[in-house]
């Protein structure tokens, strides 16, 4: 199997700001051919050493959270509405005479250690709670130690006894912590700490401390006395020179961190998009993104030929995590695999339209796939079904 251009194809990756370098693996090295990249503020990622770090605008986030060999983030706008997402900032209340002490995440940032003698510590903060929204919280904890009775809480008041600390015990890990709940009633404050209905001890590190609008966390956002927003990355389009797009055969592979988003604005987000610079003579693997017609989270994969549909198919999927997409096509041979399992073929006459450019992480004119990208090629042949199974598995 010989593609022709990739990118993050065993962790091979090239940035700068404003740009990512396709990869061609026949001869082992980076190419001239820059995709636009555009982000319009700075953001952070998870880096190598497993340390969160800022990246300035317009530069693209290789983040190795997930994944040693890295995922490129194409994240959508958020904001992270805790208005303090440091502990040490944060405003201290207890019932005893609980301990906190300040010391270096892992992830090198500031982070505070919550012990805890019987009844309560925890350290509150506000942060804008809407009724019947959706929200996601996260935070990353560095160590814990806690007794059968000891239990970490996140608390939202207005969500009743509670709140939504009950997310959480036994539940917690190392690491990043998130999830996601509805909120019941409008709130203004949340809490973060330790709970024991008892005299137990325990105790737990715990920094970058975030709530945003959604159905699943993105990537943390610093803030310090107010709302912060990190603006959406967008990985743009490249015109290719001849040879290596057009051909009337091919295969697109895409392999991602799936995430369940629910759009329902009418778009669709694109994984890969081939196209003559218009939109009648295109060849797409996108995001079903209006869940009016599909569901929001369908595969959508499309050849055109003159505006007139040759291949027009709405994969059910409904997956999240990990997925390795394959979609092989040439005229009377399209085939589309997904984890090593074949979930469509046809073998009736396909017209295959001359393409000249390349959308990776991006429908043409519309919006970003907004999930992690791990690997992304285009071969120039139509692989065998053999080798699909092998490449998706």
């Amino acid at each position: 199997m010989s593609n022709t251009l990739n990118l993050g194809t065993d962790g091979n990756w090239a940035t700068k700001e404003g740009s990512t370098l396709a990869y061609n693996d026949e001869n082992g090295n980076f190419k001239p051919l820059p995709f636009n990249f555009e982000r319009a503020g700075s953001a952070t990622r998870v880096n190598k050493e497993g340390l969160i770090e800022v990246v300035s605008n317009n530069e693209p986030r290789i983040d190795f959270s997930n994944d040693a060999k890295g995922a490129l983030l194409l994240e959508p706008t958020r904001s992270n509405l805790a208005i303090q997402s440091s502990i040490e900032n944060m405003i201290a209340s207890s019932s005893n005479s609980g301990l906190v002490e300040f010391g270096n995440l892992n992830n090198g940032l500031e982070s505070a250690e919550i012990t805890v003698n019987g009844q309560r510590q925890w350290y509150f903060s506000t942060a804008n709670i809407v009724a019947g929204t959706e929200y996601t919280v996260s935070f990353y904890v560095d160590s814990f130690d806690l007794s059968s009775s000891v239990r970490p809480i996140f608390y939202i008041p207005t969500e009743g006894t509670n709140g939504v600390s009950t997310i959480l015990g036994s539940q917690i890990v190392l690491g990043r912590n998130e999830k996601t709940f509805t909120a019941t009633a409008n709130g203004s404050q949340f809490r973060i700490g330790l709970g024991t209905s008892s005299n137990d001890i325990g105790s737990i590190k715990i920094g970058a401390v975030q709530i945003e609008q959604g159905s699943y966390a993105t990537s943390y956002i610093p803030t310090s006395g107010g709302i912060a927003t990190r603006s959406a990355d967008v990985n743009s389009n490249q015109t290719v020179p001849s040879g290596i797009i057009g051909q009337t055969e091919g295969t697109i592979f895409i392999e991602t961190d799936a995430i369940l988003s629910g759009t329902t604005n009418g778009f669709r987000k694109g994984y890969v998009h081939l196209n003559d610079g218009g939109y009648s003579n295109r060849i797409e693997l996108t995001k079903r993104g209006d869940a009016n017609i599909n569901n929001a989270d369908d595969l959508l994969i499309r050849i055109s030929v003159g505006g007139v549909n040759q291949f027009d198919e709405v994969i059910k999927t409904d997956a999240q995590g990990n997925l390795k997409i394959a979609f092989a096509y040439k005229n009377g041979d399209v085939a589309v695999y997904i984890n090593g399992v074949s979930v469509f073929t046809k073998t009736t006459p396909t017209l295959i339209p001359q393409t000249n450019n390349i959308y990776i992480g991006n429908a043409y004119n519309n919006q970003p796939i907004s999930e992690p990208i791990l690997d992304a090629r285009l071969y120039k042949t139509r692989l065998s079904n053999s080798e699909l199974t092998a490449l998706t598995s």
